[in-house]
């Protein structure tokens, strides 16, 4: 269908844009992903049309003093997934299945959450990463809490005259995972049962905070505040999990609808967000409880081979990993350094200053040095018309050898993403490249690794 007349001006800067919003009978726009065709079925129908989507000021991604991740209200999907945050898992989980490529490359992060359509996964995910969103109209900024920005179906906290200008993530942890799963509508590719779940563990081996949020099965995205606390404290067994997710829709006004009457959808909410909980765990275990073998580096340690002539080391620490950066000779040795024979003489030799302090990883049977773990995934990822180029600090890249366009395994690189410590950033599916342009990374976390989870990354790659 046809919208109904309407008036249209782009703004030239965030000021300008300010001092329209609020205007009787004045719309935003940004992408248009979903105000363009709700007016062209006439369920909107604005007098004029304000357009902010080249406001550079509102675009990007940049790491803050503290750690957390500040990003720009006109990033579009596929801008955050090329971005640092996909140093977060739900992140890399549900960024892929938004939409389709229309949506992804034009629809914006800010635009989301300002429409909040009640079965959109990102409000969800910013939910679950407790995250503030930054909002700004002629009479100064605010920051609002994601738990109470989404206040019932396409409601939210903003005023009239506000305009989203930043969403804020909370800084990546070591001790966390996190995971995002959905049942969602095949046709459409919105939820009709989404989870987003953030799960850590600080300092040992039980819960010390869990934040869940849904999205789909309410009027609104919500913190599941009763399955929070049924997972505080207990270490995340099968049976805590599953006693837990039963209050996913406690409080809750479930929906039904055409796609999924109440009963299914509460019955739905329980179990994936059981899976989304054991995902993230999951994550977590595989990142953290691996052991490796670990080697001060001393000078008696480095005469064990019967000399310290520089001429006879130690076999087995051939190979061994720096744990951490060292000044050898004046050059910065950067931790990741896998060490030759060359260098363990030197040592030998000449101790450099603080030796003595230095912590190797010893690489035994079955282990794997990031950049051949990287290496040999990239290999797997790669398909007709990629070529390879590194590694570089444990990151090989995909390079387009041809002009053209992308097609991405997207269900393929979600069971692959969940396997960490791998991570693999994608250009999103259909995107248009040119020869040379970065088309895929493949990046290995720890400095070591066991072989056998790069072979099941790249049996998942394959397949």
């Amino acid at each position: 269908m046809i919208p109904n007349a309407f008036d249209y001006q782009r703004a030239s800067s965030l000021d300008e844009a300010l001092g329209l919003v609020g205007t009787p009978g004045t719309k935003m726009i940004a992408g248009g992903m979903s105000l363009l065709p709700l007016m062209k079925l006439r369920l909107a129908n604005p007098d004029k049309l304000v357009d902010i989507g080249r406001l550079k000021e509102l675009k990007g991604v940049r790491r803050l003093p503290d750690g957390r991740l500040a990003i720009g209200a006109l990033t579009t999907y596929s801008e955050l997934l090329e971005s640092p945050a996909r140093e977060y898992g739900l992140i890399r989980d549900v960024l892929p299945g938004i939409g389709d490529v229309q949506v992804r490359n034009r629809g914006t992060v800010g635009g989301a959450i300002a429409h909040s359509d009640p079965a959109s996964d990102l409000p969800a995910v910013l939910l679950a990463l407790e995250a503030e969103i930054v909002a700004r109209s002629k009479q100064g900024e605010r920051t609002i809490p994601a738990d109470g920005f989404f206040q019932g179906s396409f409601s939210t906290a903003l005023a009239d005259d506000e305009i989203v200008t930043e969403v804020r993530l909370m800084s990546p942890r070591d001790d966390a995972g996190s995971a995002f799963v959905s049942l969602s509508q095949k046709a459409s590719g919105y939820s009709i049962v989404g989870i987003a779940a953030v799960i850590i563990k600080e300092g040992g081996s039980a819960i010390t905070k869990a934040m869940v949020a849904l999205t789909g099965v309410g009027e609104a995205p919500y913190r599941a505040k009763a399955v929070e606390a049924g997972l505080i404290g207990n270490e995340g067994t099968d049976e805590a999990i599953i006693s837990a997710a039963s209050h996913a829709t406690d409080g809750i006004s479930v929906n039904s609808d055409i796609h999924a009457d109440r009963e299914y959808r509460t019955a739905m909410a329980g179990v994936y967000t059981r899976r989304a909980i054991s995902a993230n765990d999951d994550r977590r275990r595989q990142r953290h409880d691996r052991q490796v073998r670990l080697e001060r580096l001393t000078t008696d340690r480095l005469a064990a081979g019967g000399s310290t002539s520089g001429e006879d080391v130690p076999a087995d620490l051939l190979g061994s990993v720096l744990a951490r950066d060292l000044f050898v000779g004046g050059a910065r040795w950067s931790k990741g350094r896998r060490l030759s024979a060359a260098d363990l003489a030197l040592f030998a030799a000449s101790p450099p200053a603080g030796l003595d302090g230095v912590t190797v990883i010893v690489l035994e049977e079955g282990d794997l040095h990031e950049d051949e773990a990287a290496g040999r995934l990239a290999r797997a990822v790669a398909g007709e018309g990629l070529g390879t180029r590194g590694p570089v600090q444990s990151r090989v890249d995909l390079v387009a050898t041809h002009d053209g366009v992308v097609h991405v395994r997207i269900a393929d690189l979600e069971r692959l993403n969940r396997l960490d410590p791998l991570e693999v950033f994608t250009r999103l599916d259909g995107s248009i490249v040119a020869a040379g342009d970065l088309v895929a990374s493949v990046k290995v976390a720890p400095h070591v690794v066991a072989a056998s989870i790069v072979a099941a990354g790249a049996r998942i790659a394959r397949d």
